[in-house]
């Protein structure tokens, strides 16, 4: 009875050995119908037809990360080449604080003409 709560540690172990012997085991039908349903769900080769490699261009691509590395790679060169040739006075101020200087660009002779750039004032 399952309200009988006075049993013996031996007859504990009995029935515990009991259960471990009538362990169930699935039916043949079960197993054939999980492996059937395993070997459906299987990945199928597929024939290849010819090996690809990538190109020079392809390789290169791989080698920075792919396109959204080179899609940033762009962006931060585009940023980075209007802030040098239009430094702001938020990026002037502290270098020429730290160097000691205030006109960073009297101390050199930079000739941009020949690129279509001038400096001039007014």
């Amino acid at each position: 009875m399952m309200t009988d709560m006075k049993r013996s540690k031996a007859e504990i172990e009995a029935l515990i050995v009991k259960a471990r012997q009538d362990a169930p085991s699935p039916s043949v039908d079960l197993l054939a119908r999980v492996l059937m349903d395993a070997e459906a769900n299987q990945p199928r080769a597929t024939a290849r037809l010819g090996v690809w490699r990538p190109g020079l261009w392809g390789r290169v691509l791989e080698g920075v990360g792919g396109w959204p590395s080179l899609g940033g790679l762009i962006a931060a060169t585009i940023i980075g080449f209007g802030i040098g040739i239009n430094p702001s006075a938020m990026i002037d101020t502290p270098a020429s604080a730290m160097l000691g200087s205030f006109d960073t660009l009297s101390q050199y002779d930079a000739d941009l003409s020949g690129l279509s750039w001038e400096l001039s004032e007014g």
